[in-house]
């Protein structure tokens, strides 16, 4: 949760860096898709832990607190997506993956923000991916157009930050907000914990969205029958 909230400000502060007093364009649209890609990656890989180690709370609270309840708590599936999010990477070809070390194509975790009713920020991807690479949109915002001819006019780095802004500003609000959310989540569930050693007490200031199902799952889990 805390590399994840850094990564999260390392991306923004680039963003905020290069369409301030002296933008550029081409700059800001490379580091803004690098924040998707990291709301991505934060989502695909965290988005269970809260919920799911709430369901099993009181289980979990017991194990931590040196009591035996006489159950287990097995999640193979969390384990394998916490793996995954701290050592997925390009896996070189004399390399053998280990378990869970490969990573997918970059589209595979931009595709888990796209809800089958909001194409936001599935749009934003794909225009970033086109100014970020040599593709005709990173040089479509240099000329200009008559009838019968086409001029370079001059460097517009804020209008051209400014109409993307405005565009996909639906898009930007998921970016933005799904990172914090989760890993907010995750870091007020570990506040509630007996370790002291896991907890960030700045967390409880905020209340994401979302916390209200997890204080619902944490109380669910002691009505339960053992």
């Amino acid at each position: 949760s805390m590399t994840a909230l850094v990564r999260q400000s390392c991306w923004m502060e680039a963003c905020l860096d290069l369409c301030g007093e002296s933008p550029n364009f081409l700059g800001f649209a490379a580091c803004l898709r690098g924040l998707l890609e990291n709301a991505a990656d934060t989502f695909f890989s965290l988005r269970a832990v809260p919920l799911t180690i709430a369901a099993r709370y009181k289980l979990v609270d017991q194990a931590i607190c040196g009591l035996n309840s006489g159950r287990s708590f097995i999640c193979e599936e969390l384990e394998h997506l916490l793996i995954h999010f701290l050592y997925a990477r390009k896996l070189e070809p004399s390399e053998t993956d280990p378990g869970h070390h490969k990573a997918a194509a970059v589209f595979g975790y931009v595709n888990c923000l796209v809800d089958s009713n909001d194409a936001t920020v599935k749009k934003l991807y794909a225009e970033l991916c086109q100014l970020a690479h040599p593709a005709a949109h990173s040089v479509q915002w240099l000329l200009r157009g008559l009838p019968d001819s086409l001029w370079v006019g001059g460097r517009r780095d804020r209008e051209a930050t400014s109409s993307l802004l405005e565009r996909h500003a639906e898009a930007l609000d998921t970016i933005t907000d799904v990172p914090v959310n989760i890993s907010i989540s995750i870091l007020k569930l570990l506040n509630t914990s007996h370790l002291d050693e896991v907890k960030t007490r700045s967390a409880d200031q905020y209340t994401p969205s979302g916390w209200k199902d997890v204080e619902a799952a944490i109380a669910a889990s002691y009505g339960a029958t053992d």
